[in-house]
């Protein structure tokens, strides 16, 4: 490895790319104000939040990895203003793109030693300045830190085919394992990277000990990985069986079973076609020379007549990185695999082209793209290659079209294939037109400076940045501002729920739960200190039924679940209101009400003898709570999350345990007795005390606190 001394003028170079990374990733930051992709990004900030013990159980319905969650914990050490969470998880992004910038540049250092260290950095600038990882950049979930991450695993690999250690062994396997735990669909980096140690043992370059060590370890991380799963869908949901619908791997096999036959082949190779007509079209076909460069340098590195160390750890290198690519795409291809489209109904274009899901590697295959680009010389095998990117694209291009030229009616997910949004009118063939000039342009400009290589890299590089920047700016109004500012009506929703009436809101569904839109406001866990005017015409509908409820939510009405599985419909506007009165619903205002529709059930608690009790010292007290609804048909269930537990209190009440033992609350109508034992530890630090006997709904918050009824037993203890 060769070591680097910059001069001057590059490192002010470096500092003034490093800022430039910092402005473009920040310049809208005082524009965030919290979550608005769901239900991905309430995914990750639960499981940080649950983390570090806050209350934020039944947030998420789905299963999504906990490793960015990792990256959130810190954060909620130093406050619980949901903005400021958002806004340093942003800055948290914005510095993980410097650190891409570093990372870059090590890769390129370390696969070509000989490069121009400008010419280094305007690569790496290019590459972590690309329109998808710019918008990623805004939203706080896992995007940014798994393409960063997959970097420094790229990094630490190249150097690990150059010299094989123990060390190195372990750190690039805990490196490997820690991109699953980030994202599941990573897992064919395992695919990878077994595959290539195994080839690097064919070629007597490892051995068996390391290999043994690496695969232990992997199984290990992954049995690790699946207890920390069970013990966050415990807190999440009360069980793994409960949020993993849909979201998990086992899931994602019965996708599988959907391209069996002849007509899945179809959809498995239109589905192919796609993805990788967006990743070409997204990197402006500089993916394509990518592909092209990593194929080459593998081959190459096979079949060099002279068998040396150089060639074989590139062959290893490339091998690797071949392997993962190809492993994403398919991933890719057969997880978003596309229904086959009724023209008459609304589609989500998007799942023919998705490209989030193979955004990792785009970061790495423009690096690589770049450098095939700047190290060509002129010559006529180079015409080949590009005539038949242009004709690969092409081919691409009109597999999408014949699957999706008769589609009138459709949507497209933005956030899924961020680096396409070139135009406001979305079209596949004005997207492919535009690539496609760019294309040919790029090949003139390479012909014509072949012999001058920073001038080419320069007339490539700006106009490629250019369209990366365009595009970003396109995808950022087109759906990072409209989700902020549905988020902004979400946020003041919920605080004006919860200043009319006395339970804590924490979901709220719009529009017939197209767009899913979530939030939770949890007193002393996630506070909004934002200063907010509230509008007054807010109200809530008294009475309505089920089966009115997809009616009403397609007139604009929110549903509001609270805490204990019980709901109200909310709206907002006098027009909607008068609409609504004239269908015979009763509408209150929310200055006049506090809400009956969001009570919780309420619970007398009695004992079954008197309100005092003597217990020997260093005995159990056992004592038998009476529970009593109100209504004699109301059922309380112990599923719904009510628990019976209780405080102590000395003689002057001061407080000795507040969180006591939990007790179930057995299905029964009307009333039901719970037997109680307190252990004798609990009791012994005092003579005499107060146990109040309170309901809690675990996770979520006291009874006791939002006015439930408690009850008192008077404690002596006697001395022996």
């Amino acid at each position: 490895m060769v070591t680097r001394r910059y001069g001057n003028k590059e490192i002010w170079l470096y500092i003034i790319l490093s800022a430039a990374i910092l402005v473009m990733r920040l310049w809208h930051i005082a524009e965030l104000d919290g979550p608005f992709v769901f239900n991905d990004e309430a995914g990750y900030w639960s499981h940080a939040a649950n983390m570090v013990g806050l209350s934020w159980t039944n947030v998420e319905e789905l299963w999504y990895s906990y490793g960015y969650s990792i990256l959130l914990v810190p954060l909620f050490w130093i406050t619980h203003n949901m903005q400021l969470l958002y806004r340093m998880a942003i800055v948290v992004n914005a510095l993980m793109g410097v650190a891409g910038f570093a990372i870059g540049n090590a890769i390129i250092h370390e696969i070509e030693e000989d490069i121009d260290d400008v010419i280094c950095m305007l690569i790496s600038f290019v590459a972590v300045s690309y329109s998808s990882y710019l918008f990623q950049s805004n939203i706080a979930w896992s995007e940014t830190f798994i393409y960063t991450w997959f970097l420094l695993v790229i990094w630490h690999f190249a150097r690990f085919c150059k010299k094989t250690t123990w060390l190195s062994v372990i750190v690039l396997t805990g490196e490997i394992s820690f991109l699953y735990v980030i994202h599941n669909r990573c897992i064919v980096i395992f695919v990878a990277y077994i595959m290539t140690l195994f080839y690097m043992k064919f070629k007597k370059k490892i051995e068996w000990e390391k290999i043994t060590i690496a695969v232990l370890m992997i199984i290990g991380i992954c049995i690790l990985n699946s207890f920390v799963k069970v013990r966050l869908s415990e807190i999440m949901w009360g069980g793994i069986e409960n949020g993993f619908g849909g979201n998990d791997i086992s899931s994602q096999t019965d996708k599988l079973k959907l391209l069996l036959g002849v007509s899945g082949l179809k959809r498995l190779i239109a589905s192919l076609a796609g993805k990788v007509w967006y990743l070409f079209s997204a990197t402006l076909m500089i993916a394509y020379f990518g592909m092209v460069n990593v194929l080459k340098q593998f081959l190459s590195a096979i079949y060099w007549r002279k068998d040396d160390n150089e060639n074989e750890s590139k062959s290893f290198f490339y091998l690797f990185l071949g392997l993962f690519i190809c492993g994403t795409i398919a991933i890719t291809s057969i997880a978003m695999s596309p229904e086959y489209a009724d023209p008459s109904q609304n589609i989500r274009l998007d799942l023919y082209f998705y490209g989030r899901y193979s955004e990792a590697v785009s970061g790495i295959l423009i690096i690589l793209g770049l450098l095939y680009i700047f190290k060509l010389s002129k010559r006529w095998f180079w015409f080949i290659e590009l005539v038949s990117g242009l004709v690969l694209y092409l081919i691409l291009f009109r597999i999408l079209y014949l699957y999706t030229a008769n589609i009138d009616r459709f949507w497209v997910n933005i956030v899924c294939v961020p680096g396409i949004y070139f135009f406001k009118d979305f079209s596949l063939q004005e997207i492919s037109n535009y690539v496609l000039l760019f294309y040919i342009i790029g090949c003139v400009i390479g012909f014509i400076f072949s012999k001058w290589k920073k001038v080419r890299m320069i007339c490539v590089s700006i106009p490629m940045m250019i369209s990366f920047v365009v595009v970003y700016k396109n995808t950022f109004n087109a759906h990072i501002m409209p989700g902020q500012r549905t988020y902004d009506c979400v946020l003041n929703t919920c605080e004006i729920l919860n200043q009319n009436t006395k339970y804590t809101i924490y979901n709220l569904i719009r529009n017939n739960y197209k767009n899913g839109i979530r939030t939770r406001v949890v007193e002393s866990d996630m506070k909004f200190d934002i200063p907010l005017n509230y509008p007054k015409d807010y109200f809530v509908i008294a009475e309505w039924s089920n089966e009115k409820v997809a009616d009403l939510l397609e007139q604009e009405m929110y549903l509001v679940a609270v805490s204990g599985n019980n709901f109200c419909l909310f709206g907002r506007g006098n027009n909607l209101k008068s609409d609504l009165v004239s269908q015979g619903y009763k509408c209150n205002d929310l200055e006049q009400l506090s809400i009956e529709s969001l009570d919780k059930i309420n619970l007398n608690l009695q004992l079954s003898d008197s309100s005092t009790k003597e217990v020997k010292h260093g005995s159990d007290l056992i004592v038998d709570v009476i529970l009593k609804a109100d209504n004699d048909n109301t059922v309380i269930l112990n599923d719904n999350g009510y628990l019976l537990s209780y405080h102590i209190y000395d003689v002057s009440g001061n407080e000795l345990l507040w969180d006591g033992k939990r007790y179930a609350i057995n299905a029964y109508k009307g009333e039901g007795v719970v037997r109680v034992s307190i252990d004798a530890d609990e009791l012994n630090s005092v003579d005499e005390c107060i146990i109040v006997f309170d309901v809690v709904e675990e996770g979520v918050e006291w009874l006791s606190k939002v006015g439930a009824k408690t009850i008192s037993l008077d404690v002596n203890i006697a001395k022996e």
